[in-house]
């Protein structure tokens, strides 16, 4: 068993002082390594431009193309850092393609790409084909380095957006009313019992009757029902 120990200059890692004590340039940062290392902090590579890649299925209805491009443009706009170039692709039905994406990013002076499949299930798309796609684009370009991210929708923070948008639907309609009618009625009061209970909490006990307002007992003449009166019946006989 052979083992491969590739070893970082502490300056491509943390840009530490050269001789006579001046801090590393990001040029001289990013030269002290021969190629691209995921190891090495970003900001070793910080004279070297970063291509973003946003990958959908593609459409053939224009203005669902046209809406990847705008999302490309407000995250290049809002979002990307100094040199970071966002481009859109479209997996197929569409153009620009996977392939002329990347070449494009390649043009444009990028070393370095991120490609983002724009999908929310984890399938055969996101999780096959796009790579495929990336690996097939990144064979005409070995020098540069490329990386897939997980698919938009195994973000954790997707929720947010999905209980987001349905809250949007139901508050205007008054159905949050609904909810405090629920918690204000005899049912709603059983169930916060219930949950405090489950809690470990303690709800107040329920209100005791007064008893001396409870009913006389019956007089001993008074008629015997039931089980009483069949023994009754059978005693006289």
């Amino acid at each position: 068993l052979t083992l491969a120990i590739v070893v970082v200059p502490t300056a491509a890692l943390l840009g530490s002082s050269r001789a006579g004590g001046r801090p590393a340039s990001p040029q001289h940062a990013a030269e002290a390594s021969s190629s691209f290392d995921p190891r090495v902090s970003p900001h070793a590579y910080g004279g070297r431009q970063v291509g973003v890649l946003i990958v959908d299925h593609g459409s053939r209805v224009a203005a669902a193309n046209e809406r990847l491009e705008r999302l490309c443009e407000a995250y290049a706009r809002t979002r990307a850092r100094d040199r970071w170039v966002v481009r859109p692709a479209h997996m197929e039905l569409a153009r620009p393609s996977v392939a002329d994406a990347f070449d494009a990013l390649v043009a444009e002076g990028c070393e370095f790409v991120v490609c983002h499949p724009y999908f929310l299930g984890e399938g055969r798309h996101a999780m096959e084909d796009v790579p495929r796609l990336l690996a097939e684009a990144n064979a005409r370009h070995p020098d540069v380095a490329s990386v897939v991210t997980p698919p938009l929708g195994a973000n954790p923070l997707v929720m947010d957006i999905l209980h987001d948008s349905i809250l949007a639907a139901v508050e205007p309609r008054g159905l949050q009313a609904e909810d405090a009618a629920f918690e204000n009625s005899f049912f709603g009061a059983v169930a916060a019992a219930i949950k405090d209970a489950e809690e470990g909490g303690s709800s107040p006990p329920p209100p005791q009757e007064d008893s001396s307002s409870e009913p006389p007992p019956p007089p001993a003449s008074a008629a015997v029902t039931g089980i009483g009166a069949v023994e009754a019946l059978a005693a006289e006989k």
